[in-house]
C-alpha cells in the first residue's frame, strides 16, 4: 500500500488525519492518528486539483447492486487513487479521500479478471475523480481503465505519473523489479503473459510488440546463463535447486533457436529510439528480400535526416539538436539562451517552448518521419511471420520459463533478506516449541524513525501461552503486540529478525483483532465488528496458532463487555495457542489467575510532578505483573486539569474499593492453592526447557539447577 500513500503525497504535503483498514484491506498495521490542522490543507489542495463537481454529468440510476454510502457518495466528496499490481494476478490497491472530512480509507483487493470487487468498492463511495497511473491511460488504455470508463461514467479519470505510485518503501523490500527479479532482469512474468497471448487479428502494434518480446526473451536468456555460472559452485541445497532449474536444456534450446532468427548483436534497449532500431534490425538478413529492402530504406532515411540537420546548422549558423519522440518521431530543439534575441528562420514550424528549450520541426523533416514510419510498417509486417513461428515454437515449452521466473524471484528474495540483515542489527531465529525473544524491536518502527527504540523481551510456552498485557493509553501495548506479530511472520518467511536472540514456534495460522472501528459498508458498529472477528478466531483457532487481540468488549456496556471478554478468554484458554491479549479490564488480571497458564504483563510508567502538577513518563518497557496499583486514570485526570476536589473524592473511592478486594483475596485459601499449582507447573516447564536446550557443562548445570531449586523453595514458602 505504500504505492497509494505516495500518490496522496502528491495531492498535498500534509497527511490524512485518519488511517483505517476497510474489510477488504490486507494490512493490519494501519494507525489511527489524531486530527491536525494539516487536514484542512489537504482538503483545499486536493479540491484545487479536482474538476468542479457541478460540471459532472448526471449519475446513472441507483440499483440494489450499486448502493452507496449514505451522505457520502451522493455529494461526490470522494476522490480515489487506484494502482494495479504488475503480476499475473489481478491485485488492485485503492486509496479513498473524503474531501469534506479528510478521512483516508485504504483497500487492497485480490480481484478477478472482470474487476467486480473493485467496481463494487467504487460504487459504494462513488468518487468524483479517479487517479490512475499514466501508463494505464496512455498511449493505450488498460483493461482496468476501460472497465472503469464503462461502469463509473460519472467519475473523471485523471492520469498521473507512475513514479508517484511509489512502492520502494519497506523493511525487506530490497528487490529490483515487480516480480522480484535481480536488477538486470526485466519482468519475466509479464513477458510470459505476453508470449502466451494470441491476438484475434494481426496488427502493426501486435507485430511490433512480438519483436519486443523476442528481444526481451533473448536478453533474459543471456542473463540466466550468467546467473547459472555464478551459482555453479554453490553448496546450499536451495541454491543448488535454483541452479538445477536454470540449467534446463529447454532454455538453451530457446537461446539457440532465437540466435538462428535474431541478429546476435541485438540487445534490449530502454530508450525508445534504441528499441525502435533494435526492432528494425532484429531479424537476420536473408529471410525475406523485401524485408532487407525495408531495412535499407529505414537506414538511408535516418541518415538523410542527420545530413539535413547538419545542413541547417551550416546554413543558419545555429546549434540545432536532433531529438526523438515515439509519437512524433525526429524533431529539432535549441535552448533559448543559445538562440539569444535572434528569431528562428521561417523554415522551422510548430515551434513550442518547454521550460528553457524551444522544440520545432520542418516540412522536410515531417516527410522524412512519414517515410520512416512507412518503411517500419513494412519491416514489421514482413518480420511478423518469422517472429510468430518462433514464438509458437517457444510457446510449446513455456512452462520452463515459469520455473525460471520463480527461481529468480526466490533468489532475489534471499539476496534482499541477506542485504537487510547485513545493514541492520538482525539475528537468525531458531525454531523450537517456545516463543523467546530477547531485546526484540518493532521492524517498521525502527525502519521509519531514527530515534532510539526501546527493546522488549518476550517469552511464551505451553505453561505461559496466555499473556494479558495492561498499561495506560499510549504506553506501547499495541506496538508490542505488532512487534511480536511482524517478527513471527519475518521468521517464517526466512528472514532474520530485529533482536539479540529469537526463538519461534512454527505457526499455522495468525489471527489478529487490533482495529477498533465500525464498518459503514455492512452497517456494523464497532462492537459487532469485534464480535464477528472474534467468532471467526474461536471457530478456526488451533493449538499451533498465534492470536493477537488488542482490546475487546469496549464497544458495549462495561458489565456486558467484561463478561463477554472473560468468556472469550476462557474459551481461548482451552487451546495451546500462543495468545497475547491487551486490555484495560483490570478485573481480568485478577479473575483469570485461576488458570496456571495465564501471565500478567504491564507497560512501565514513571509517575512524578512537573510544575506542581502530576506528570507521566512513558518507559515503553514490558514488566511482569499487573499495574492496577498505580491508578493511572486518576493521574490522567490531574494532568488534564480536573478540579482537586473531584480528584480527591475519586482517589478515596478507588482506594476503598481496591482495599476491599485485596482483603478478600488475602483471606482466600483457594487463591494460595492456585498460586502454588501455578509455581509447580512453571517449574516443570522450566526443567523441560533446560533438558532440551541447555548447553552447560555438568558443573555449570549443577549450579544452575541449585539456583532454580532455591528460588522455587523461597516462592513456595511465601505462599504458605
Amino acid at each position: 500500500m505504500s504505492k497509494i500513500n505516495a500518490t496522496i503525497a502528491t495531492a498535498s504535503s500534509s497527511t490524512p488525519t485518519i488511517y483505517r483498514s476497510s474489510p477488504t484491506t490486507s494490512s493490519n498495521d494501519l494507525r489511527e492518528k489524531s486530527p491536525s490542522p494539516g487536514s484542512q490543507r489537504l482538503s483545499s489542495r486536493v479540491s484545487k486539483a479536482s474538476s468542479p463537481t457541478s460540471s459532472l454529468p448526471t449519475r446513472r440510476p441507483r440499483t440494489s447492486a450499486s448502493s452507496r454510502v449514505a451522505g457520502r457518495g451522493e455529494s461526490h466528496s470522494f476522490i480515489v487513487a487506484i494502482i494495479e499490481g504488475r503480476g499475473v494476478a489481478s491485485e488492485v490497491g485503492m486509496c479513498f479521500i473524503d474531501l469534506k472530512t479528510s478521512e483516508c480509507i485504504l483497500s487492497q483487493i485480490a480481484d478477478s479478471q472482470t474487476y467486480v470487487k473493485t467496481l463494487h468498492k467504487l460504487n459504494i463511495y462513488n468518487p468524483a475523480e479517479i487517479l490512475l497511473s499514466a501508463t494505464a491511460v496512455e498511449p493505450s488504455k488498460s483493461k482496468l481503465c476501460k472497465i472503469l470508463e464503462d461502469n463509473i461514467p460519472t467519475a473523471t479519470i485523471v492520469p498521473i505519473g507512475r513514479k508517484y505510485f511509489n512502492d520502494a518503501a519497506g523493511v525487506l523490500n530490497n528487490t529490483f523489479t515487480p516480480m522480484g527479479a535481480l536488477k538486470p532482469f526485466q519482468d519475466i512474468d509479464h513477458l510470459i503473459t505476453a508470449l502466451i497471448q494470441v491476438p484475434q487479428k494481426q496488427s502493426i502494434k501486435h507485430a511490433e510488440q512480438s519483436i519486443n518480446n523476442v528481444i526481451m526473451l533473448k536478453h533474459t536468456l543471456k542473463l540466466i546463463e550468467k546467473l547459472k555460472e555464478a551459482l555453479s559452485e554453490c553448496k546450499n541445497s536451495l541454491l543448488c535447486a535454483i541452479h538445477k532449474l536454470l540449467s534446463d536444456p529447454r532454455l538453451v534450446m530457446f537461446e539457440e533457436r532465437i540466435n538462428e532468427v535474431i541478429n546476435e548483436d541485438i540487445t534490449y534497449q530502454k530508450s525508445s529510439l534504441g528499441l525502435r532500431n533494435q526492432r528494425c534490425y532484429a531479424v537476420k538478413a536473408g529471410f525475406n528480400g523485401l524485408l532487407d529492402v525495408g531495412k535499407q530504406t529505414y537506414k538511408e532515411t535516418v541518415n538523410d535526416i542527420y545530413e539535413k540537420v547538419e545542413q541547417y546548422n551550416k546554413q543558419y549558423e545555429i546549434p540545432l539538436k536532433i531529438q526523438f519522440s515515439p509519437t512524433t518521431g525526429f524533431y529539432l530543439s535549441i535552448s533559448a539562451e543559445q538562440l539569444g534575441n535572434s528569431q528562428l528562420p521561417l523554415v522551422f514550424i510548430n515551434v513550442s517552448k518547454k521550460k528553457k528549450t524551444l522544440t520545432f520541426t520542418t516540412l522536410e523533416l515531417m516527410k522524412k518521419n512519414t517515410k520512416i514510419n512507412d518503411s517500419l510498417t513494412e519491416v514489421y509486417l514482413m518480420s511478423d511471420k518469422t517472429i510468430e513461428d518462433l514464438i509458437l515454437e517457444i510457446r510449446g515449452s513455456i512452462a520452463v520459463l515459469y520455473k525460471a521466473s520463480e527461481s529468480i524471484a526466490m533468489l532475489d528474495m534471499l539476496t534482499s533478506f541477506a542485504h537487510q540483515c547485513t545493514v541492520s542489527n538482525y539475528v537468525r531465529p531458531e525454531f523450537t516449541d517456545t516463543l523467546a525473544i530477547k531485546d526484540g524491536r518493532h521492524p517498521m518502527r525502527e525502519f521509519l524513525y531514527t530515534d532510539h527504540f526501546v527493546p522488549n523481551d518476550t517469552y511464551a510456552s505451553d505453561a505461559t501461552n496466555f499473556q494479558l498485557i495492561t498499561g495506560p493509553n499510549m504506553s506501547g501495548k499495541s506496538t508490542y503486540l505488532r512487534q511480536i506479530t511482524l517478527m513471527s511472520v519475518m521468521s517464517q518467511i526466512g528472514s532474520f529478525v530485529p533482536a539479540e536472540y529469537a526463538s519461534f514456534r512454527l505457526v499455522d495460522q495468525l489471527f489478529t483483532r487490533i482495529c477498533n472501528d465500525n464498518n459503514i459498508e455492512s452497517n456494523a458498529s464497532t462492537f459487532i465488528v469485534e464480535m464477528r472477528e472474534t467468532a471467526y478466531i474461536l471457530q478456526n483457532i488451533t493449538d499451533n496458532s498465534l492470536v493477537i487481540i488488542d482490546e475487546l468488549g469496549r464497544g458495549t456496556s462495561t458489565h456486558d463487555g467484561l463478561g463477554i471478554t472473560y468468556a472469550i478468554c476462557e474459551e481461548l484458554l482451552k487451546t495451546k495457542a500462543f495468545i497475547f491479549f491487551a486490555t484495560h479490564f483490570h478485573e481480568l488480571t485478577r479473575s483469570l489467575t485461576v488458570y496456571p497458564n495465564v501471565v500478567n504483563l504491564h507497560l512501565e510508567v514513571e509517575l512524578g510532578e512537573e510544575n506542581r502538577r502530576a506528570a507521566m513518563k512513558y518507559l515503553y518497557k514490558v514488566k511482569d505483573g499487573r499495574n492496577d496499583d498505580e491508578h493511572y486514570g486518576l493521574k490522567f485526570g490531574q494532568i488534564v486539569g480536573l478540579h482537586d476536589e473531584i480528584i480527591q473524592k475519586a482517589t478515596e473511592v478507588s482506594h476503598k474499593l481496591k482495599n476491599l478486594i485485596d482483603a478478600n483475596k488475602e483471606k482466600s485459601t483457594s487463591n494460595k492453592i492456585i498460586q502454588r499449582r501455578k509455581a509447580l507447573l512453571q517449574l516443570s516447564q522450566h526443567l523441560l526447557q533446560i533438558k532440551r536446550s541447555s548447553n552447560l557443562d555438568q558443573d555449570g548445570l549443577r549450579r544452575y539447577l541449585k539456583m532454580v531449586q532455591e528460588e522455587f523453595i523461597t516462592r513456595m514458602e511465601e505462599l504458605m
